[in-house]
């Protein structure tokens, strides 16, 4: 089964989402909204969100409820490779010049702060704070999974288990807690909701660590 494949219960949710994500990023300064729609058009796999509503559509739902927090996902991954690409000093992302080397560091920054900010602001009334507080959980994960990475660059002393806990927290972290707030949005059994989000884990780790896998 191919990505292309995969998703297809949710392909015109995946289109609104496109032309949502377009509409949610404008603001009144012209350059956010610049930077916003380059990065957005700069694509890619849309793999939290598509979770996210996989689950949240394995029981009947009305889109514009679901479509929310589908948003914010994408915001806050997008937001996260901002700040990657300008802590990694990237030039190009996809084969696209990234937003610092078509901006600077500057409003590279910005513009990730206004895209966390922006996928709260879209959620805020939308949401519980369950939901909320996966939401925030997560972010903070993902930032100690950066921090954790920072540290650890330079030390050839790494255990295995020290790699597993950095790649969860900088990727399966996320993906896990998209399917898992898919869950709570279907308003599926605890039970099922901690089964979605293990689903996800495991996805998100194999996703982090098949280049490794290959490789020895």
């Amino acid at each position: 089964m191919n990505k292309n494949t995969m998703f297809e219960i949710i392909q015109n949710d995946l289109t609104v989402l496109e032309t949502e994500l377009i509409s949610v990023i404008h603001s009144q300064e012209d350059l956010i909204t610049d930077i916003g729609g380059h990065l957005v058009k700069a694509g890619g796999k849309r793999l939290r969100p598509a979770l996210y509503l996989v689950c949240a559509r394995s029981r009947a739902a009305e889109l514009k409820d679901i479509l929310p927090m589908a948003l914010a996902i994408e915001m806050i991954h997008m937001a996260t490779l901002v700040h990657d690409d300008v802590i990694d000093d990237a030039s190009t992302r996809r084969g696209r010049p990234t937003a610092n080397a078509c901006w600077g560091n500057y409003q590279s920054v910005l513009t990730g702060d206004y895209l966390f900010a922006k996928a709260f602001s879209v959620v805020a009334v939308h949401v519980d704070k369950a939901m909320l507080k996966v939401l925030t959980d997560v972010m903070c994960s993902m930032c100690e999974g950066e921090i954790i990475q920072d540290k650890d660059t330079f030390n050839p002393d790494q255990s295995e288990e020290q790699y597993l806990t950095r790649i969860a927290k900088k990727t399966a972290d996320f993906i896990a807690a998209s399917c898992e707030l898919g869950g709570m949005a279907a308003g599926l059994p605890a039970d099922d909701v901690a089964a979605l989000r293990k689903y996800g884990y495991s996805i998100g780790m194999a996703f982090q660590r098949l280049p490794t896998i290959f490789l020895t």
